[in-house]
């Protein structure tokens, strides 16, 4: 059994299989039979037995492994699929989300596969194509959920977060990005910059100020007869 679960295809094989399910109901039986004996004399069988088990354990943490690992690998492809197409929504939200939980569940499968070789080529095959995508999906991702809060801003009536986040949001870039993701982005940062134009109370027009008596640099003419001599 450590064959199989040794080796660095990264694959379950139906002889695999067959073999792993052979072996649990073999340990099985043999518990059952060690159990009628005298106590005295369970320790070498139970000795032997721990061994056989060893194998179990190690051959079900390998087929474990692989199954987290495929699933991981199905889920970055579906979000992935989800940028593709330029889809923002809840959904893509939820799939980065598990994308996320999912890597942990594999990263800790993998530690408990067997040999550090099989532990180093399922974490390359499995957890670093998705860490990549964590990162440059989050990105987009961010802008996103920024682009969400302004859309809740603006209908609320808050146009001076809405100014700040505009500014926030032009700070943010991604390193990669997908073509269809970023118009998608870029078209909905558009719609809120046309709706904040028109939802934005205008500047009152302030009123020339009106000169006062005095305020003239002109001298005043002097009134005929008061600097006549007397």
């Amino acid at each position: 059994m450590k064959n199989y679960y040794s080796q660095n295809k990264l694959t379950v094989t139906s002889a695999h299989k067959a073999l792993y399910d052979k072996t649990v109901k073999e340990i099985k039986k043999q518990e059952k039979a060690i159990a009628k004996l005298p106590a005295k004399y369970r320790t070498k069988p139970n000795a032997a037995l721990k061994t056989t088990k060893i194998y179990r354990d190690n051959s079900l943490a390998y087929m474990n492994g692989i199954k987290a690992g495929d699933d991981l690998v199905s889920a970055n492809k579906k979000l992935t699929g989800y940028l593709i197409a330029g889809t923002l929504n809840d959904t893509t939200l939820t799939l980065y989300n598990n994308l996320i939980n999912q890597i942990t569940i594999v990263e800790s499968k993998i530690k408990k596969m067997y040999s550090k070789d099989v532990q180093k080529i399922a974490t390359g095959k499995y957890v670093t194509p998705a860490n990549t995508s964590k990162k440059n999906i989050g990105y987009d991702l961010a802008r996103y959920e920024l682009l969400l809060i302004m859309e809740n801003d603006l209908d609320n009536g808050n146009y001076d977060e809405v100014k700040a986040n505009i500014s926030n949001y032009e700070k943010l870039f991604s390193t990669y990005s997908y073509k269809n993701t970023e118009i998608q982005l870029s078209n909905m940062l558009q719609a809120i910059k046309d709706e904040l134009l028109q939802l934005e109370p205008e500047e009152p027009e302030q009123p020339e100020p009106i000169e006062e008596p005095g305020d003239s640099d002109t001298a005043p003419e002097a009134i005929e007869g008061d600097s006549a001599a007397h």
